[in-house]
């Protein structure tokens, strides 16, 4: 994947998140989630009273509606790119369990320090990163290199 597209409020992270906070509510939250439907109801039974008609609604509080309406997103105001690219690899582990990240070009964008930096994050939350990089460059401790050559033939370094 390319670097500079990640992109912690994808669709596809937003949709699993609606379903990590619906699966944590179910588990945890349903006293709260009951307590909350009984206002709702309460406040729209009190704007019925005022009104010259009836009105008839859905008393079942549909949460992932809710959780829409208020539109959930991933708090991310990373101050570099190096933040961005570790909130990112965050929030996919995290959220969608993956534990594998490609990246193509990485070290273009980083520096040898940030580099070390996002090795030891990864390393630390046991996730495997790996970088194909179409040039060489100099090899950090971190690093284990294998060069494809053009009959595909692999160089370790």
């Amino acid at each position: 994947m390319n670097p500079l597209a990640v992109d912690c409020n994808s669709k596809k992270i937003i949709g699993r998140l609606y379903k990590e906070v619906n699966e944590k509510v179910i588990s945890d939250k349903m006293i709260e989630l009951s307590e909350l439907n009984t206002h709702i109801i309460n406040f729209f039974d009190n704007i019925e009273s005022e009104l010259p008609y009836n009105l008839t609604y859905d008393m079942n509080l549909d949460l992932l509606g809710l959780l829409k309406l208020y539109r959930f997103s991933i708090d991310s105001n990373p101050e570099s790119f190096l933040e961005k690219l570790i909130d990112y690899i965050r929030v996919m582990s995290s959220v969608a369990g993956i534990r594998i990240f490609f990246f193509t070009d990485l070290r273009k964008w980083l520096d040898e320090e940030e580099c070390r930096q996002l090795y030891e994050y990864v390393l630390y939350n046991k996730i495997l990163l790996i970088l194909i990089e179409n040039s060489e460059s100099t090899k950090l401790l971190e690093e284990k290199v294998l060069i494809l050559d053009k009959d595909l033939c692999m160089i370790t370094v």
